[in-house]
């Protein structure tokens, strides 16, 4: 789902439930899905060279994405998908919209995959606009550290997107995947997280799926930027069973479906992260490889 102002918080589910709102009625809605529920980062530079971001799953059933970052371009983030296999995505919409039907969109003005990781697939989208995906099977686990990276290169009229995230089984920094693309004049100017149920079967918004997010931070002129604060939003779906916890650690817990009961920070809302956190920025193997594939 394209998000085109810094202000909107839109994530991949955002059209789909809008256009559900229209065909059927809120109760239905509510007992269909599960509420897409996001958390912005505030305090980013605009036009960053990178994104970082860290999540950490406190429950998951199969249908769930944690989106680690929703940004201009794309979105990057881990899923457990309908069957239960699990897989890190990374996709960067093509930059001028036809529509839903990826075949419709003219070779010109299509994303372009410069470069695939290691074990890692590719191929078309739509549905959400249309653009190029890519996956990594990965079988990770309900509270394992998930760490993700997103950098920019600027050509001119054109740019370079690179996905990244660390593998723990490997102990290391992995390429999930490439793009071109156009450039503009925002590129990194926000990042998103959010949790969403993809089932949709009426039996998945029983079930509870939350993560922990962050910490987060942009990159920008050889300094490393973390979040200062969030803003709590969720989709058009009217359900009330989410939630979002500032942690003590400056972390985010973001929830949604199932038992989940709202806290006193309510939809909508923006808060600080806690003044007297000082999280500790990517270290300098993350720093190189930014500087890797921004120059």
């Amino acid at each position: 789902m394209r998000l085109f102002s810094a202000t909107a918080v839109v994530c991949a589910s955002l059209l789909a439930a809008v256009s559900f709102v229209h065909a059927q009625s809120p109760e239905v809605l509510a007992k269909r899905q599960c509420r897409s529920v996001h958390i912005r980062q505030d305090g980013h530079p605009a036009q960053a060279a990178a994104l970082y971001n860290e999540v950490k799953a406190r429950t998951s059933v199969p249908g769930t994405y944690f989106c680690a970052m929703n940004f201009d371009d794309g979105y990057i983030g881990f899923q457990e998908q309908s069957n239960g296999r699990k897989v890190i995505i990374f996709s960067i919409w093509d930059p001028v919209s036809h529509g839903d039907n990826p075949n419709s969109v003219p070779e010109e003005e299509r994303t372009k995959l410069l470069k695939l990781g290691e074990n890692a697939r590719a191929g078309r989208f739509g549905g959400e606009g249309t653009g190029g995906q890519s996956f990594v099977d990965y079988p990770w686990e309900v509270g394992e550290n998930m760490r993700f990276l997103v950098c920019i290169k600027k050509m001119g009229p054109f740019k370079e997107i690179s996905g990244f995230y660390f593998n723990n089984k490997t102990n290391s920094w992995d390429l999930i995947s490439k793009w071109k693309t156009h450039s503009s004049k925002k590129e990194l100017s926000y990042s998103v997280g959010f949790v969403e149920d993809f089932m949709r079967n009426f039996e998945s918004a029983k079930k509870a799926r939350g993560a922990f997010f962050g910490p987060g931070f942009a990159y920008k002129d050889g300094k490393w930027f973390p979040s200062t604060g969030v803003t709590f939003t969720g989709d058009p779906t009217p359900s009330t069973n989410v939630m979002a916890e500032i942690q003590p650690n400056g972390s985010v817990l973001l929830q949604t479906g199932g038992e989940t009961v709202m806290t006193d920070f309510k939809l909508f809302e923006s808060r600080p992260l806690p003044q007297d956190v000082k999280p500790v920025p990517p270290g300098e193997d993350i720093t190189r490889l930014v500087q890797e594939h921004t120059k």
